[in-house]
């Protein structure tokens, strides 16, 4: 791959993050403004009233899918590179991941506080060690959208014991027992967790689900591409792509909920392969829309305690839909401001102090930061 093609697949890469971001801020501030969760409120068009569209913002939040699948792609990429000793590798991603997800942890816990919404000592010191995602009472609590991070942490602990898994069977039959594996774990949990909510929001089952057995799949799914360049995954791309998005899709709407994630993230995973085929095109339209997905990940940390601070400014006798569209408007004018100063002031400044306090090189290619938001 000559360097011109790494740079538009790059570019490619991050539009995809970028894109994940602005579908899981979507689906957020579409719950924060109070909007039904899977059917839009009646609305009038040429004087009829339609009372029976669905939501098209609850899709917003596979987003986390398609980060997820981006995840398993970069780090495949990034480890099946020069080799490294397993020490290097965790400490370049708890420099690259921690600070900012630090950052946005008190700053989310400090916004909630001001609201007078009680935060638990505990839950902030789960949050900060990444240990929210096994405590279901916690996992929700304050910045939700953190969640995730609990799982991407997962899979960069056992990430270089997969990619020995992965060397050894081949990413065919590993990426194959992957799907298989979680979507049994999945139907496992989900016939025998129970699906009582807490106090944080989360059922035990969607808790147990959201762990790495019940998520492997979608980075599965991004590993297998990373190290399948060829025609022959596209041809899988276009043949995977419907199905895939049916089953993922019509499970997440209307169950069983077991499937939903594998097969959406067989869906993503075949955008993705179409996006990366297309990386010429994206090379000269990204600019950007590059260095906005460059800095999704601090856009994902911060906007959803952005947006509930927003909330309680919005007249509560507001139409739903205007409702709706000002927090909408308002959340990204603030948020993707804040995103973009703490990636190019904050983010990658610390990213970089750290790494040159080890006398180590950045990397040259933003596709081996990872598929985190």
């Amino acid at each position: 791959m000559n360097a011109a093609t790494a740079n538009q697949r790059i570019a490619a890469i991050d539009v995809s993050r970028l894109v994940a971001a602005i579908g899981v801020l979507v689906f957020h501030v579409a719950g924060t403004s109070l909007m039904p969760k899977y059917k839009l409120p009646p609305f009038t068009v040429f004087g009829r009233t339609v009372d029976w569209m669905p939501s098209p913002f609850s899709f917003g939040a596979t987003g986390v899918s398609l980060f997820f699948v981006i995840s398993g792609y970069c780090m495949f990429r990034s480890l099946s590179g020069r080799p490294r000793p397993l020490a290097a590798y965790y400490r370049d991603r708890l420099a690259r991941l921690y600070p900012i997800y630090a950052f946005a942890v008190i700053l989310s816990a400090i916004l909630i506080a001001r609201l007078h919404i009680a935060v638990a000592g505990e839950d902030v010191v789960l949050k900060l060690l990444f240990l929210h995602g096994f405590v279901q009472q916690y996992n929700l609590t304050f910045n939700g959208a953190l969640w995730s991070m609990a799982t991407e942490v997962q899979f960069y602990l056992v990430l270089p014991l997969l990619m020995i898994w992965a060397r050894r069977a081949g990413t065919d039959r590993f990426t194959t027992a992957a799907i298989i594996g979680s979507l049994l774990f999945r139907a496992v949990v989900q016939l025998t967790a129970g699906h009582t909510d807490t106090l944080g929001g989360i059922a035990r089952d969607t808790l147990l689900m959201n762990m790495l057995p019940g998520r492997i799949a979608e980075f599965a799914v991004g590993m297998w591409i990373a190290s399948n360049d060829s025609e022959r995954t596209r041809r899988f791309a276009w043949w995977l792509i419907i199905p895939g998005a049916l089953l993922g899709i019509g499970a997440k709407a209307a169950g069983p909920a077991f499937v939903a994630e594998p097969m959406l993230g067989i869906f993503f995973g075949s955008l993705l392969v179409l996006a990366l085929d297309q990386s010429r095109r994206f090379g000269s339209v990204a600019g950007p829309f590059a260095l906005l997905g460059r800095a999704s990940y601090a856009l994902f940390l911060i906007h959803l305690p952005i947006a509930n601070s927003l909330a309680r400014l919005v007249p509560e006798g507001w139409p739903l839909y205007h409702r709706f569209g000002t927090l909408l408007v308002t959340t990204l004018g603030i948020s993707i401001p804040l995103a973009l100063a703490l990636h190019l002031w904050v983010e990658m400044p610390l990213f970089d102090r750290l790494r040159a306090s080890r006398n180590a090189k950045r990397p040259a290619s933003a596709a081996t930061d990872g598929g985190a938001p």
